[in-house]
């Protein structure tokens, strides 16, 4: 009867109804709240991302350009090197001829005596001792000096020997006199006249082959000075590398977005106060549905036993209504042995 009498008892109180509703609609908030915060943070951090990825990009852009300006660089100064060094062999002094151990170049004759540099000053004779003694005595006087020579003898010598060929190289470093074989005297005036033209344009070539180094090395000074494109770039490398400041506020943004929970907390604390609430309205019906059970458990009882007490007084009667009964019908005289055995009794 008390199980029947509590499944009977409604399940749920209108305070049990309202609490859990509440609960419902905290944690649906809360939910919802925890899915905008994870949005947030996941935007955030994209942003972050993009921030990092395009400071990275930035940055190995700016790289690249300092690397192509550095290999410009060296390739510029090797290449003008390079053209220095050929223009040098191309313009190096050649030889332009040659009679015994005498040997012209474009810029110095080289005799055994030594060598002379190219100039005007510098000449040679091919030509008989007589001759040469009137044309040049200056050079006589030097190798008579030098005592390369009798230059008393040379100057008087007749006959034969007057017509001896002599090759005379006259220069202010130096004077030399080869003799002259047999048979070789149209070579030996050939060689003096290449030494004579040489002479004269040896300057000009000399300025012509200086002119055309000086501007290889000024080629290759331009180069290698050229230093201010790389630290140009140089330095946009390092400031694109220090330049920071997009990817700290989109970090500062990120890390305020994950710390900024006070909404979701303050509604998970609400989330646990409903619950609470819901727990505790529950255990109030649960124990108003206990006391409705025992007060109905000593109604009953109240009620049975009424009934037992009324029953018993009806049984009571009945049997004093049928003693009477049986008391009229007797003798005169037995009433007082009936008396003293209810007294008795």
């Amino acid at each position: 009867m008390v199980f029947e009498r509590f499944r009977r008892t409604p399940k749920g109180p209108a305070e049990v109804e309202e609490a859990g509703a509440a609960l419902k609609e905290a944690e649906r908030s809360l939910k919802g709240l925890e899915k905008t915060h994870k949005s947030v943070v996941k935007e955030r951090r994209r942003a972050l991302e993009a921030a990092e990825h395009e400071q990275d990009r930035a940055v190995a852009a700016a790289k690249v350009e300092l690397e192509r300006r550095e290999n410009e660089r060296r390739e510029q100064v090797t290449g003008a090197r390079k053209r220095f060094d050929s223009i040098h062999k191309t313009l190096a002094p050649l030889e332009v001829g040659r009679f015994g151990k005498v040997v012209l170049y474009e810029d110095r004759i080289v005799t055994r005596d030594g060598e002379a540099r190219l100039q005007r000053s510098v000449s040679a004779l091919a030509d008989t001792a007589a001759k040469i003694a009137l044309a040049r005595p200056n050079a006589v006087t030097r190798l008579a000096a030098e005592g390369k020579l009798d230059g008393r003898s040379f100057r008087a010598v007749k006959g034969y020997d007057a017509r001896r060929f002599y090759l005379l190289i006259d220069a202010p470093e130096l004077v030399t006199l080869l003799s002259v074989r047999g048979g070789d005297e149209e070579e030996a005036g050939a060689f003096a006249a290449r030494v004579n033209v040489a002479a004269l344009n040896a300057r000009r070539l000399e300025n012509e082959r200086d002119e055309a180094l000086f501007s290889a090395e000024r080629e290759i000074a331009s180069a290698e000075g050229a230093t201010g494109v790389i630290a140009a770039a140089a330095a946009e490398v390092e400031r694109l590398e220090s330049d920071m400041d997009a990817v700290e506020e989109a970090r500062v943004a990120f890390e305020e977005a994950e710390a900024d929970t006070y909404e979701v907390d303050a509604q998970r604390t609400l989330v646990e106060e409903r619950r609470a609430e819901l727990e505790t309205a529950r255990a109030f019906a649960a124990a108003v549905a206990a006391a409705a059970v025992a007060k109905s458990d000593r109604e009953d009882a109240a009620t049975e036993q009424a009934t037992e007490t009324h029953e018993d007084i009806n049984g009571a009667n009945d049997e004093a209504e049928h003693s009477v009964d049986g008391d009229d019908a007797g003798e005169p005289g037995d009433e007082a042995p009936a008396r003293v055995a209810e007294e008795s009794t």
